[in-house]
């Protein structure tokens, strides 16, 4: 069979496909864009500094991966039943994605806020960056209260095509993150000069306001999405179990995966400030281009998500060829960018020799595997999730990384490589992962309807 006869031809796809990919990309770009922003500026004071803010905002990662798979699992059943146009059953399972979301910020927010050095001494035993880490994570600690529930409402309203509004709220959110950094790091307009301690308060600040923003908008803007306390405390039964059985293979996913990804600091950590500094950059320019193939993917995963609902298979095969094929040229435009440009990127930074030339070698060996990755993550967050893979999609993330990578890494580090070979022992997972995923693809297992067909089984509440 030609190729051509795979993919979708009809460029109403790609239109359907690009209103979704632009403002969904918009919005994670802007919603990360605090960290990108906190993370340049304090590269701005000194090397020591943004390598104490680099390994703080480690748990900030790991609970911002929880939120995303929890928020994903629930999402997945979102889509395939907005495909079906039943928002009763919707809101009963955004009650159930906040409710947890908010338990898990609060848990969060507290072991973060009370054991601040306790964290950063997991990372590193340089006094000095405990300390200044400690500083940042006792201020912006407060703020995964809130993170939790403003990123879930988020992808809740991005999974039913609700992305007008989160764009506002997250540019609002980035352009005043961006004053308030400059006001409060470098003492500017009045302000008080505050350093590290700026931005934490900073970051502080723009989730409160999201939070206040989202709040106010579902209770008094949106029609469909009818937010009630009570409905906190009585969760539909079914539902619930529909939830756990496709939401808990993402969320078990992402946060292994997560805690896999956060394990890699602590090498680096051991290995220095220049090599943390030279990992946390690489990190912040690759988590741009996972933001937009993320976007990319997301897109994807609703399209498939609202088809698979309806029990259109043959479009949801066509789609996933289509997409896969679209991925790998976004994938080789990216890693061009990032071998021909990492000089202007490492500009940006006040960094001594040393560190500079660690960064553009580690910058060369990502522009490499860019390509690779791309291909894993529409694969894997796209075509499989949307579709209800999510089990076979989870055993593939998780495995690969903890079975491959991490040991590979601290292996190479026992033997004292440089941290060159270390970083690329660390992304090794991405080969098996890529040959996994393809084998999968080709099978065609991994259409799955996850609605209730018969949708008077839903209870009442």
């Amino acid at each position: 069979m030609k190729i051509s006869s795979k993919i979708i031809i009809d460029k109403k796809f790609y239109i359907k496909l690009l209103s979704l990919v632009l403002p969904i990309l918009i919005q994670d770009l802007l919603r990360n864009g605090l960290n990108f922003v906190d993370n340049i500026l304090v590269g701005k004071i000194s090397e020591i500094d943004l390598a104490s803010v680099n390994l703080a905002t480690q748990p900030f990662f790991l609970f911002g991966i929880l939120i995303f798979g929890l928020a994903s699992g629930g999402t997945v059943l979102i889509a395939q039943y907005h495909g079906k146009n039943d928002f009763k059953a919707i809101n009963k399972i955004i009650h159930t994605i906040l409710g947890i979301s908010l338990l898990f910020s609060l848990i969060t927010a507290a072991f973060v806020v009370l054991m601040p050095e306790q964290i950063m001494k997991i990372y590193t035993k340089d006094l000095v960056m405990v300390k200044k880490g400690a500083e940042y994570l006792k201020i912006a600690g407060y703020s995964i209260l809130l993170y939790g529930y403003s990123s879930s409402t988020g992808l809740i309203l991005r999974s039913i095509k609700k992305l007008k509004v989160t764009t506002i709220i997250n540019s609002v959110s980035f352009i005043l993150n961006f004053f308030l950094d400059i006001a409060l790091i470098f003492g500017k307009w009045g302000f008080p000069e505050l350093k590290i301690s700026g931005a934490a308060y900073a970051t502080l600040g723009c989730r409160i306001f999201e939070a206040i923003v989202f709040t106010l908008y579902l209770n008094f803007c949106d029609k469909k999405i009818k937010i009630r306390l009570k409905n906190f405390f009585y969760q539909d039964k079914i539902l619930l179990k529909d939830f756990f059985k496709y939401s808990l293979p993402i969320t078990i996913n992402e946060f292994i995966w997560g805690l896999g990804i956060v394990v890699l600091p602590i090498i680096f950590a051991r290995m220095g400030s220049n090599a943390v500094a030279a990992s946390g950059i690489v990190n912040i320019a690759e988590s741009i281009i996972i933001i937009v193939v993320i976007s990319f993917a997301s897109a994807v995963g609703i399209i498939i998500g609202n088809e698979t609902g309806v029990n259109n298979y043959k479009y949801v095969i066509k789609c996933a060829y289509t997409t896969l094929i679209l991925s790998i040229i976004v994938g080789l435009f990216f890693s061009s960018i990032l071998f021909f440009f990492r000089d202007i990127i490492i500009n940006f930074y006040s960094l001594d020799p040393k560190t500079i030339l660690s960064t553009r070698n580690l910058m060369a060996i990502l522009s490499f595997i860019t390509l690779i990755d791309h291909i894993c993550i529409i694969t894997i967050v796209g075509i499989f999730r949307g579709a209800g893979d999510t089990m076979f999609a989870m055993l593939i993330d998780v495995l690969t990384l903890w079975i491959i990578a991490i040991p590979a890494a601290f292996l190479a580090f026992f033997f004292s490589a440089s941290i060159e070979v270390i970083y690329l022992c660390a992304r090794l997972d991405i080969i098996a992962k890529a040959i996994l995923c393809i084998l999968r693809f080709k099978s065609k297992k991994w259409i799955h309807n996850v609605t209730r067909q018969d949708t008077s089984e839903i209870e009442k509440t």
